[in-house]
């Protein structure tokens, strides 16, 4: 299992999710963050020594556990299509009009 915390998606929930991670005194978990929402992802990076971008959202699946789901209920096809990830890995959705039956569409019965 990886020490790395994953977000796909880099908007404002992700945003604020990192922030309220990196906030206050002590080491921090390594973050990977996707490149979408490049912006936001090049933002966080500059300003968390904690936070990295990955090379696109496959690295943040092959790296991280666990990985956020932070995209846009239009964006998800887009983003997860192709994405392999393990069996034993936390996947968490912050996408709030989708059903867990319909994001582990895109999920299971990988993870």
């Amino acid at each position: 299992m990886s020490a790395r915390i994953g977000f796909i998606g880099t908007g404002r929930i992700a945003e604020a999710m990192v922030e309220g991670l990196c906030a206050g005194e002590g080491p921090k978990e390594p973050i990977l963050v996707s490149p979408r929402g490049a912006v936001v992802s090049r933002g966080l990076a500059a300003r968390f020594a904690a936070v990295e971008v990955a090379a696109d959202n496959q690295a943040v699946a092959d790296a991280c556990d666990p990985v956020f789901l932070c995209l846009p209920p239009d964006g998800v096809e887009s983003a997860l299509i192709g994405i392999s990830f393990r069996p034993d890995q936390r996947v968490i959705s912050t996408i709030g009009t989708m059903g867990l039956e319909e994001v582990g569409r895109w999920v299971n019965p990988k993870a």
